[in-house]
């Protein structure tokens, strides 16, 4: 988990546009809605809480779904699906598990993220129930490719 928090701090460190106020206070707001919209006890649960969309960066997009493939069968992991076009073709395509994801057809999720991430998929990192760093899978970071590595990591230890 170390080298995990590291790598974030050293990608977010490059790729931040905002000011540490900025960021805090984006955090509290994701804190407060995780917490409104699934409860502390689940959030004590989860490690990671994967927002994919499906409309925008294509090819990050595809790293994400292939990211969901193996992994969608992790409780401590939440996968999001927001902006999609249709949740039948979804389905279709990568068989969703339905206790460890959302489809999120309003996407409310989405909206929480920082509007220069909302077309690529985001790794929110949890901490002891809070939302501790945001990570995202796009042409500048390789947000999901380290949680990746990370993942792969812990399971061969």
């Amino acid at each position: 988990m170390r080298r995990l928090i590291i790598h974030i701090i050293l990608l977010t460190s490059f790729a931040a546009c905002c000011s540490c106020s900025d960021m805090s206070e984006n955090m509290s707001a994701i804190n407060s809605f995780l917490t409104d919209h699934l409860g502390q006890d689940k959030l004590d649960s989860i490690k990671y809480i994967v927002v994919i969309p499906e409309q925008g960066c294509g090819g990050c997009i595809s790293v994400a779904e292939t990211f969901y493939h193996d992994f969608s069968n992790r409780n401590d992991i939440l996968f999001v699906f927001s902006n999609i076009l249709s949740v039948k073709m979804l389905n279709h395509k990568l068989d969703i598990n339905k206790d460890n994801t959302v489809i999120d057809s309003e996407n409310v999720y989405m909206n929480i993220l920082p509007r220069k991430n909302r077309i690529y998929p985001n790794a929110i990192i949890m901490k002891d129930g809070k939302a501790a760093a945001i990570i995202a899978q796009s042409k500048d970071e390789s947000g999901l490719r380290v949680l990746r590595h990370h993942l792969e990591e812990n399971i061969n230890h």
